[in-house]
């Protein structure tokens, strides 16, 4: 009898390597067969089709005396696209030498050539016609946000369903939130919110007694009683004024402390949240003049969050310290001026890229008055030199490399110090103003426009080029620490050595480029000041 059993065993696992085998090669050949499909359609050009010839640039002393914005008034111009796709036909038709040779031996060979050429001319122009077709409707889908209804994040989906049921349904979902805290996120907050709302204090104190170190619960009985929240968020600033430019945001020293008015001890969450390479658990929001929320930054692939962490009791005056570098907080521009900036903190939940965090039980700091100031920038005639120099030796053959952070030793194995790029990142913001002009300029191909505005992001942190405007690149990103302290005691440190992201791409769009040099000329007309 076992030996039967060991026998059927067997016969069924055989059975599952071979389905598992079946099932592996179906997928490798269903993406071999799609890795063919995209290179045939890439190779739609026959390969006796001539390349166009690239009109080189002028001489780096010529190019230095155009600093001047002259090449945005040829972007900006409504005749400048077809006088490029005009001279595009020429180079087109005219060919290489070979090409010319192949015409004079046969004139039948010269004038399926001739075809040839019309051939892809007209497929190049479709392309063309597509991105309009395309930047239509996303024109047409960026429609003004006072215009169409914003979709509704999760938190707000579940807020207005738990506003909804009974006193006694409210109550069963609280219950069973607290008993997978974990699993249900927000679920928590979000009933605790609804209590808050209905002024159920005596239903809030009977949940506090049974958990009487828990924050939420806490938080959201002190707020029924129209009383102050157990945990404050202090930013460690001698003034209301806090000062930073566009493209250096100030690092906030932040601490959250116990002050809760019945010295009611807490169960404080130390550490845990630093893995994505800031704190997740904090939050900062500013908002420019007219309370209008600036862009969270997402972090996307390297928001992993996560981390070692403990949770320990907390007794009134006790606090939490850590800085937090605004820059990883705050995404998009940020033009000079002044700003509101808030911090928020919460025990349990990650709320950093959060939509809006309304109806959770976060805490918060008190407003601050942040000041945003023009960047200034020496005008120097040996770095715009120097800029348009490294320009023209940039070996277009190789693939780009974009630094993701202040370029240092941490890059120099990616990014040599002695490669055009490399110079040019050392310079740092002085070689922006350079940068952004050499960015509109027609006559570079747009594999070597697409490495300007890598420079340029890796410069300033911001206008994040997209793969059409890259083509295919890498990205490198630079290393990271964070901390956290007990009282002035470092208690817990988190680091990373940054990563690498690999982007494969199909073609760069010189419609996408254009765009991205108008913005730029933009931003430079709005945030920099060259001083002399």
């Amino acid at each position: 009898m076992q030996c039967c059993q060991t026998h059927w065993i067997k016969l069924y696992c055989l059975g599952c390597f071979v389905v598992c085998s079946a099932i592996t090669a179906f997928v490798l050949i269903s993406i071999w067969r799609q890795d063919r499909t995209s290179i045939s359609k890439n190779e739609s050009v026959p390969t006796r089709t001539p390349e166009p010839q690239i009109v080189k640039p002028k001489s780096d002393g010529q190019r230095a005396d155009k600093f001047e914005p002259n090449p945005f008034e040829e972007l900006n111009s409504s005749s400048s696209h077809a006088t490029n796709k005009k001279s595009d036909r020429s180079q087109f038709q005219e060919g290489d030498q070979s090409a010319k040779n192949v015409g004079k031996s046969s004139q039948a060979s010269f004038q399926e050539l001739i075809a040839l050429i019309d051939k892809a001319l007209e497929e190049w122009d479709e392309d063309l016609m597509q991105d309009e077709v395309d930047s239509e409707e996303d024109e047409e889908s960026n429609v003004p946000s006072s215009e169409k209804t914003p979709e509704k994040s999760d938190l707000e989906r579940a807020s207005i369903a738990i506003q909804k049921l009974s006193d006694k349904k409210l109550r069963e979902r609280l219950d069973a939130a607290l008993k997978n805290e974990l699993e249900q996120e927000f679920e928590l907050d979000v009933c605790l919110w609804a209590l808050v709302q209905r002024k159920k204090i005596e239903v809030l104190r009977e949940i506090h007694k049974s958990n009487p170190k828990h924050v939420e619960i806490l938080t959201a009985l002190r707020r029924a009683e129209g009383r102050s929240d157990p945990l404050t968020v202090v930013v460690d600033s001698k003034t209301e004024f806090i000062k930073g430019t566009p493209v250096s945001l100030p690092l906030l020293k932040v601490s959250i402390k116990n002050v809760d008015e019945d010295k009611q001890t807490i169960l404080f969450t130390k550490g845990g949240d630093y893995r994505s390479g800031r704190q997740a658990r904090w939050r900062i929001e500013l908002r420019d003049k007219n309370k209008k929320l600036t862009q969270v930054r997402s972090l996307g692939f390297f928001a992993m969050g996560g981390g070692i962490y403990t949770e320990e009791t907390m007794s009134t005056g006790q606090s939490w310290e850590t800085s937090l570098d605004l820059n990883s907080f705050v995404a998009g521009e940020i033009k000079p001026g002044k700003y509101q900036l808030t911090v928020f903190y919460h025990n349990r939940m990650t709320i950093d890229d959060d939509k809006n965090i309304d109806g959770l039980m976060a805490s918060k700091s008190k407003t601050f008055s942040l000041n945003i100031e023009p960047i200034k920038i020496k005008n120097s005639k040996s770095v715009i030199e120097s800029v348009c120099r490294h320009i023209e030796q940039i070996d277009e053959s190789k693939k780009l490399i974009m630094v993701q952070g202040t370029y240092g030793r941490w890059a120099h194995d990616s990014v040599a110090p002695d490669s055009p790029q490399g110079k040019i990142l050392s310079l740092g913001l002085k070689a922006v103003p350079t940068l952004i002009t050499h960015s509109a300029i027609e006559t570079y191909s747009p594999k070597k426009r697409s490495m300007i505005f890598s420079m340029l992001y890796s410069a300033t942190g911001i206008h994040e080029p997209s793969d059409d405007v890259l083509g295919a690149h890498k990205t490198i990103i630079g290393p990271w620490a964070v901390w956290g302290a007990e009282n002035g005691k470092v208690h817990t440190v988190g680091m990373g050595g940054g990563g690498t992201i690999t982007t494969y791409s199909k073609r760069i769009s010189k419609k996408s480029q254009r765009k991205l040099a108008a913005r730029w000329k933009q931003w430079f007309d709005d945030t920099v000041e060259i001083v002399k």
